[in-house]
């Protein structure tokens, strides 16, 4: 847990107070690097090919989910994500929605979204112990969508459905441990 804080942390430093200009594109690998030890990283828990294991940079999927979400309510658009395929926790458990989760692989899933608006917005992070705050600002309003996830359980998993403002955006399956 304590290598998982560090990494969350590395990662919110980063992102906090970056700005995203009119029709710019953000890549979160661009933003944070190479997840390794040269780069700062600690080992953690990684989800793999639908087992979990140990690597460098463990646990900012976490992040990236919660960034994820918030590019979703402030309307960004979605270019690049990549679900999880397996789901591991309990709802008591989980930091997003089922459905919100953006796996993050460095050279291989990236989260990429684009700034839509003809102003530029910056986000404000914050990570404590237990906690991760993550916020978007602009001088400008920012329209706020409502999101929403659909669950469905099929044989062996969830189907989840995203809706933004009722609208389908994403369909994706979770297989169940």
């Amino acid at each position: 847990m304590e290598n998982k804080i560090h990494n969350l942390k590395l990662v919110g430093e980063k992102v906090n107070n970056l700005i995203i200009k009119p029709n710019e594109v953000f890549s979160f690998w661009k933003l944070i690097g190479k997840p390794n030890d040269k780069n700062g990283f600690k080992k953690g828990r990684n989800l793999i090919d639908g087992k979990v294991s140990d690597d460098f940079g463990g646990g900012i999927c976490q992040f990236s989910s919660i960034l994820y979400h918030l590019a979703l309510q402030t309307g960004f658009k979605i270019i690049e994500r990549h679900a999880h395929s397996l789901d591991i926790y309990e709802e008591h458990e989980r930091f997003t929605p089922l459905g919100a989760y953006a796996t993050v692989v460095f050279g291989y899933k990236d989260l990429q979204f684009q700034n839509i608006y003809d102003f530029p917005i910056q986000f404000k992070s914050e990570i404590s112990e237990d906690e991760i705050k993550l916020s978007a600002f602009s001088e400008d309003k920012i329209h706020i969508n409502e999101v929403k996830f659909d669950y469905h359980i099929v044989e062996n998993g969830v189907e989840v459905q995203t809706l933004v403002d009722d609208e389908l955006l994403f369909k994706n399956y979770y297989k169940r441990l």
